[in-house]
């Protein structure tokens, strides 16, 4: 026979399990919700599973179901994308990865944290300015930008004509590279000729293939920059390049090389 004292104790063992997260009665309903929420999706009534998703995505968390909240965040997500409402989908798919991704289901969430990446709302505002005139540490250096330069003789597409390699390329180019080895000349370079036919800036590289012990103040050397100094172009001068590799003749002999 179960007394008044002793039925007391009981009633309220039961209201306090019925409060308790996780509880097999309040779970019961939530998953109600959960499958109806579901179902509504899957029919395309977004108008009444907006209101369910937005409850469970918080209940099912509250009794310890973050993989279904998962869930109502990621459907809560996507309709909220479909309808335009892209702040709201950036939070949805974000709360998606927050609860998934410590249940190791990062490749679940890859496709929408892509998707909240894309379309995050941000406004950014710029100031044009006019450019300043900039600062030259070298001659011939542009104050602003680069000068940037092709090369045309190795391209049998171009076969040494600039103003081909223009039209092949897609783009305007400001200067040609070309090379020229130790006891040859300026003017034996075909490319020397072309930038002066189109007027823009020639990177000459001056290669000492015979080694830096061949490289002489002599009359070869006098007339080799005579002839650069009577280009009307400007010439940047490129002695020897790539001397810290053993591939180069002239490489292995710092203190030669600077002198």
């Amino acid at each position: 026979m179960i007394t008044r004292r002793s039925l007391f104790p009981l009633v309220l063992l039961l209201a306090v399990s019925l409060l308790l997260p996780g509880n097999p009665v309040q779970a019961a309903g939530e998953w109600a919700r959960y499958n109806q929420a579901i179902a509504l999706y899957q029919q395309g009534n977004y108008q009444e599973a907006v209101p369910v998703l937005e409850e469970l995505v918080y209940d099912m968390q509250r009794i310890g179901q973050n993989e279904a909240a998962g869930f109502c965040a990621q459907y809560l997500g996507k309709i909220m994308d479909k309808w335009g409402r892209y702040e709201e989908a950036v939070k949805y798919y974000r709360l998606e990865a927050e609860l998934w991704d410590p249940l190791g289901h990062q490749d679940w969430t890859l496709t929408d944290k892509r998707r909240a990446e894309t379309i995050n709302p941000e406004i950014q505002l710029f100031v044009e300015k006019p450019a300043g005139a900039g600062n030259t540490s070298g001659k011939f250096e542009p104050a602003n930008g680069a000068i940037i330069g092709t090369s045309i003789l190795r391209d049998p597409a171009v076969n040494g004509d600039f103003n081909r390699a223009e039209q092949v390329y897609g783009r305007s180019f400001s200067g040609i590279l070309a090379y020229v080895l130790w006891g040859d000349l300026p003017s034996a370079v075909p490319e020397v000729a072309e930038a002066e036919k189109a007027g823009v800036a020639l990177q000459l590289a001056w290669q000492p293939n015979q080694g830096l012990q061949a490289v002489q103040d002599n009359q070869y050397m006098h007339q080799f920059i005579q002839e650069l100094s009577e280009l009307s172009v400007p010439v940047f001068l490129r002695f020897g390049g790539e001397m810290n590799g053993d591939w180069t003749p002239w490489s292995g002999n710092p203190e030669l090389y600077k002198e």
